[in-house]
């Protein structure tokens, strides 16, 4: 049971802190059409548990910090979205074809796992969110506008 303030009711178990809260329902459900480790505690857990399925498979004591990210790209980013899922195999095929690509977010956040995927997949990208100061904002847009500069997203 849920109280007044979204936290647990009387009687019922303490939520752990790791679990998304459902203050805001419309938000997180938000959050998981856009990708699932945009929840709260989510990430941590899937990394956490992604590094121990890494130890087992590899019978090691450490994974490479390169092939963890790797890892990473390959396992969490991509296939636990839909949206990744087309993204990944579109892109590959408009940037053969000499396209650049404008990818709009509401969700910051959501632009940073963008990024972390362009970097996985070696795309160059400008980002551009509410913390671009101006005159990088337009550096950045002169920067995917220029022919001559490899710019994709």
């Amino acid at each position: 049971a849920l109280g007044g303030d979204g936290g647990p009711g009387p009687g019922s178990t303490a939520v752990s802190s790791a679990m998304p809260t459902m203050n805001n329902l419309q938000m997180e459900l938000r959050k998981c059409c856009n990708h699932p480790l945009l929840l709260r505690g989510v990430r941590d857990a899937e990394l956490e548990k992604l590094q121990d399925e890494l130890l087992q498979e590899r019978g090691c004591a450490v994974v490479d910090a390169r092939a963890f990210r790797h890892e990473v790209g390959d396992r969490l980013l991509v296939p636990q979205a839909g949206k990744m899922v087309l993204l990944d195999k579109l892109l590959p095929k408009l940037r053969r074809e000499g396209h650049k690509v404008l990818i709009f977010s509401q969700m910051v956040k959501m632009l940073s796992l963008l990024a972390e995927y362009c970097k996985h997949r070696e795309y160059p990208c400008e980002t551009l969110d509410g913390r671009v100061r101006g005159d990088e904002r337009q550096r950045a847009i002169d920067r995917f506008n220029d022919a001559t500069r490899d710019s994709f997203v």
